[in-house]
């Protein structure tokens, strides 16, 4: 995987069906877990479209979700854009809350843009990895007894949305390994 191009070459694990290849399998994963934090809910699957250039691989997925509560969101992935972007919008009745970059901080541009009728707030977020604060919650936990901020509960959640996401667009769910 090139980050300045965001090319992911097709000899690629994730080019691999038997190997849960995709693009919802391998970053869609983050923007259904954002949404479902942000929302503080487990959404419905409404529809979803793919484009498979490898038979039954999503280079792109895009999914409209809805909640119980009214609110509605859309997530979308893919491995065949140009350049590298990850963001969180969030819309609702007091403002928009816009996080740039939450997936790769390391990389620039992790910068969380509040915009409300009083006005508008940056907040530069801290630049390092993902992988750093997973490492610091397992730390936390094991020293201290600090709760993972997620469970293994929540990942079969994140993968049954996953799942329908597949569904919804006509694909198959990814293969199962005991």
């Amino acid at each position: 995987f090139d980050i300045t191009t965001g090319e992911i070459p097709r000899d690629d694990i994730r080019w691999i069906l038997p190997l849960g290849g995709g693009s919802t399998m391998d970053l869609g994963c983050y923007p259904i877990q954002w949404v479902r934090w942000a929302v503080g809910a487990d959404p419905e699957v409404v529809s979803a479209t793919a484009d498979c250039p490898v038979d039954g691989i999503d280079a792109t997925l895009s999914a409209e979700l809805r909640w119980a509560n009214g609110v509605t969101g859309r997530v979308s992935s893919s491995m065949e854009a140009t350049g590298f972007a990850a963001w969180l919008r969030v819309e609702g009745d007091g403002g928009t809350v816009l996080a740039g970059n939450p997936l790769a901080p390391q990389f620039g541009g992790a910068v969380i843009t509040i915009d409300t009728p009083d006005g508008t707030r940056t907040v530069e977020a801290e630049q390092s990895t993902t992988y750093f604060h997973q490492l610091v919650a397992f730390r936390d936990a094991i020293v201290d007894g600090t709760p993972f901020p997620t469970t293994i509960d929540d990942g079969v959640v994140n993968m049954e949305i996953v799942d329908a996401c597949y569904l919804a667009a006509g694909l198959d769910v990814r293969p199962t390994f005991s």
